[in-house]
């Protein structure tokens, strides 16, 4: 995922069914769907209150306690000026 959004891919682009790539990890269950939450939050291009076509965020969306707390921690260290591209070893202690 990483090298997709280092090589152009939007991160935050709605595809027609409504939902973007933020909003089909949150689905996930998954250690390896938290991990991907990482990686796109750690982008400074994603909106972590992009709404999906039926007006939802990914929070809204999301199911895994791991990637709800990982979601959590690293859009409130971008709405606080961070790129939340650095998370630490105690965000991902809940994983």
């Amino acid at each position: 995922m990483k090298l997709l959004i280092n090589h152009g891919l939007d991160p935050n682009d709605l595809h027609r069914d409504g939902y973007s790539p933020i909003h089909r990890v949150a689905w996930g269950k998954e250690k390896r769907h938290t991990d991907t939450m990482k990686v796109l939050l750690s982008s400074p291009k994603v909106n972590c209150n992009m709404k999906s076509g039926d007006g939802k965020t990914a929070l809204d969306m999301c199911s895994n306690k791991g990637t709800i707390n990982i979601f959590k921690k690293l859009c409130n260290l971008k709405e606080r000026g961070g790129s939340g591209g650095s998370y630490s070893d105690s965000a991902n202690e809940d994983l």
